[in-house]
């Protein structure tokens, strides 16, 4: 019951540290901001800014007129009201939008074979920064070339190949050069969603059929929409990925390398770490409750949580981090979307100690 209100909770767009200072806050209001740090094990100026997020959305009340300041959930009756008013507001502007245009300029439609591939194509040509994709073993030939375009730029490419044997046959990869592909390949036997999440900017979904089966009046679905990136990357790394096979890994980078991606060090850390090599870090980051400030963050990594690349290391799929030892105490540090650590890095680099 506890987790399937967790993942109510966050189907509202709260973060991990949101949806547990919520919980405490339900569990054991109302009590002071002290209370609270200290049951949801986070740091008083974190409750604060939590708290004046869930008060905008009308899930807690603040008692700030009170000597301490307490903090309280609001009644579900008042929940209730409020979530039925901004779903009509919602629906209003939906219904609007609708009939006011046929189709969104942002939100793309694709009914033929030729228009999905071509679009796949784009969006691996397009990117900068991170790929991540699930498609059919069939079509890897024909995005071969882009795919190993966006590795030779630097795109932390996360590929994961599918597809169900007893319908093909034969392997799937039998074929395929895995080479330079993608910086990690998975493998899954069994049929999957297409997939693509690309640069925290645009994603595209669709069932294996808009490609393998041409006449298929299935259709596919391309998105110019950051939060609908975040969707698809998190429902692809959280159940196909850690439930698939790893089947290639990419050289770790020659040290000292400079990233823009911070799961790229990561990897390469995971992989120089099994390697039984010392590593150290400088990383320009921000804090995660403080992102206002850059500092600079330079010390030895002690240790890498993810689940990209075998072997994992910490059990929530979407966990990438490294963990550094600073004079300060050790800290943990994710990529630029990051919400459980520390900071977010924004320019990593890494090298043998001298």
């Amino acid at each position: 019951m506890d987790e399937e209100l967790r993942d109510k909770i966050r189907q509202f767009g709260l973060t991990e540290k949101e949806t547990d200072t919520y919980l405490t806050i339900l569990q054991n209001g109302p009590a002071t901001v002290t209370e609270i740090a200290k049951a949801a094990e986070i740091s008083k100026r974190h409750v604060y800014t939590v708290a004046r997020k869930l008060e905008e959305r009308h899930l807690v009340i603040v008692n700030d007129y009170f000597t301490p300041t307490t903090i309280e959930a609001a009644p579900p009756e008042e929940v209730y009201e409020q979530l039925k008013e901004q779903a009509s507001d919602m629906y209003r502007i939906l219904e609007t939008k609708y009939h006011g245009s046929n189709q969104l300029d942002d939100i793309k439609v694709l009914k033929s074979r030729s228009t999905v591939i071509n679009r796949l194509e784009e969006m691996i040509h397009a990117s900068e920064d991170q790929l991540a994709l699930s498609l059919p073993a069939v079509v890897i030939p024909t995005l071969q070339d882009a795919l190993r375009d966006a590795v030779a730029r630097d795109v932390l490419v996360l590929l994961l190949v599918f597809e169900d044997r007893t319908e093909v046959g034969t392997d799937p990869l039998a074929g395929v050069s895995l080479d330079g592909l993608a910086t990690l390949v998975r493998y899954r036997d069994s049929n999957q969603p297409v997939m693509l999440a690309a640069d925290s900017k645009s994603a595209f979904v669709s069932s294996r059929g808009v490609i393998t089966r041409p006449n298929s009046p299935v259709k596919a679905i391309s998105i110019e929409q950051p939060y609908m990136e975040t969707v698809v990357f998190t429902s692809l790394m959280n159940s196909l990925w850690v439930n698939s096979d790893e089947v290639s890994v990419t050289p770790p980078n020659e040290l000292p390398h400079t990233y823009r991606n911070l799961r790229r060090a990561a990897i390469d850390a995971t992989i120089y770490g099994e390697r039984g090599a010392v590593i150290t870090a400088e990383i320009e980051a921000r804090a995660c409750d403080h992102p206002d400030s850059v500092v600079n963050l330079v010390g030895e990594v002690e240790g890498v949580k993810q689940r990209l690349i075998s072997p994992t290391t910490d059990p929530r799929p979407r966990q990438c981090c490294i963990c550094l030892r600073t004079e300060e105490g050790t800290v943990t540090v994710g990529n630029h979307d990051a919400f459980f650590e520390d900071y977010r890095a924004y320019k990593t680099t890494l090298r043998f100690p001298e």
